[in-house]
Parts: structure tokens; sequence; C-alpha cells
């Protein structure tokens, strides 16, 4: 009887508790279909994260290239110039008419000209705040040694045929802007800081090394001592205030004794 009372009271106990169960089965359930939910919305949104730094990092190497390319194309431009440059150079001694000489001098220093303004496009001027505040934004600052190489090479092409230097000068003067050119066109180029690119473009003076800014400063000054006044008049001192006087003397005193002068 007993036994039998304690199995018949049994019976509502494992009801309830399987009611119970059955209810918070259906909540565990519940709770743990949201877990999961959130679980795998993390994972869609990490994943969707990773894509779109992929996605940046790409554009932004797809961007270095294109520079890189357009640079090159550039500096093919600019080195093929300033070679027609020396030659014409040499060319004063009798090769071409004077009419002709004329025509040509016009056509390289325009081509010349031409290629400072398509190289502001990758190497813009650097601490625009320090001058040429009524200038275009483009032409405020200092350019970069790799473009003063061509804007000296310009002056020099535009002078030529006012006497004063040989044409033997003339060459070698042009040549050793056109070495800057290239010297400074390999670094921009170098496979090492094509990871800078993008910095570069943002942090401008970083850009910039200073030997070559000493070497276009020293260029400046020797083409003042060349042509006196030619730099004064166009109001472009350049880099050459990075020259001390010892240096100035120095560079004075190679020029003539070079017998250049």
């Amino acid at each position: 009887m007993v036994r039998a009372a304690a199995i018949a009271g049994s019976g509502p106990m494992d009801a309830t508790a399987t009611s119970w169960l059955h209810e918070n089965w259906e909540l565990a359930a519940t709770a743990a279909g949201s877990v999961l939910a959130a679980i795998v919305s993390l994972v869609g949104a990490f994943l969707s994260s990773r894509e779109t730094r992929k996605q940046r990092a790409l554009l932004t190497e797809q961007l270095r290239a294109e520079i890189d390319r357009a640079s090159i194309e550039w500096g093919r431009d600019a080195i093929s110039s300033m070679a027609e440059a020396g030659e014409l150079a040499l060319a004063r001694n009798g090769h071409l008419r004077e009419g002709e000489f004329e025509r040509k001098r016009a056509d390289v220093a325009a081509g010349l000209s031409a290629l400072v303004d398509r190289g502001r496009l990758f190497f813009p001027n650097v601490d625009s705040e320090g001058r040429g505040g009524g200038k275009e934004s483009a032409f405020q600052g200092h350019r970069p040694p790799i473009l003063d190489g061509l804007i000296y090479a310009y002056y020099e092409v535009e002078a030529m045929g006012s006497g004063a230097p040989k044409a033997s000068d003339s060459f070698d003067f042009i040549k050793s802007c056109r070495r800057l050119v290239v010297s400074e066109l390999q670094a921009h180029l170098d496979p090492r800081r094509r990871n800078e690119v993008v910095s570069r473009i943002e942090h401008r003076r970083e850009g910039l090394r200073e030997e070559a800014l000493d070497l276009t400063g020293k260029l400046g000054v020797l083409m003042d001592v060349r042509r006196p006044g030619l730099l004064a008049s166009k109001k472009d001192a350049g880099w050459t205030d990075r020259i001390g006087p010892d240096e100035r003397r120095k560079i004075l005193h190679d020029y003539h004794g070079s017998g250049a002068a």
C-alpha cells in the first residue's frame, strides 16, 4: 500500500518536472539560438571588415602602381627633352642657321616648361606656408630638387644665344641638371620606397633627400655665377639659401678657374 501510494504519488511530480524541463528547454533553445545568431553576426561583421581592409589595401597598391607608371612616363619625357636641350647647346657652334636655331630653342624651352608643370602633379612644392603666399596654391613654397633640375635647364635654354657661357659649358650644365633629375626619379621609384608613395604625398618634406637639396642649391648658385642676375630677374632663389658664403666662393673660384667664363 505504501509502495503503491508512493508510486501513485510520483505521477504528478514527474508530470510537473517534465513540464518544467519542456518549458525551460524551449527557453534554453531560444537563448542558444539568439547567442548563435549573435556569433554568426559578429563573424560576418569581422569577415566583412577584413574584406574591406583587403580591398582598401588593394586600391592603395593600385594607386601606387598608377603613380609609378605616370611618373615613369613623365620622367622619360623629361630625360628626352633635357637630352635635346643639350644637343641644342652644342648646335650653337654653327650646325644650325640662326633662324632655325631660334625656332628650335623656342620649341625646347616650351617643352621643358610644360614638363615642369606636369611634374608638379607628382612632385608638389613643399613648405607652402612659408613662401609665395600670393601665388596659386600649386606654386606656393619651394620646388622639390627634381623640378629645379628641369627649371634650371629651361632657364639655360631660354638664355642661349645671349652670349655669356660657351656652348660646351651650357651642355655640361644641362647635363648636370639631367643627372639630378635622373637620380631623383630613381629614388622616387626605388622599390624599397614604394610603400612611402602615399605618405610622400601627405608628408611632402619627408620625400626630399638632404643631399639633393644641397645639390640643387649649388646648381642654383652656379647658374647665378654663370648668368648673373638671371635668377633674381625670375624671382627664383630655389634652394640657394642652403649654400653658405664659403661654398659660394668655392663655386665662383672653381668656375672662373676652369676657364669656362
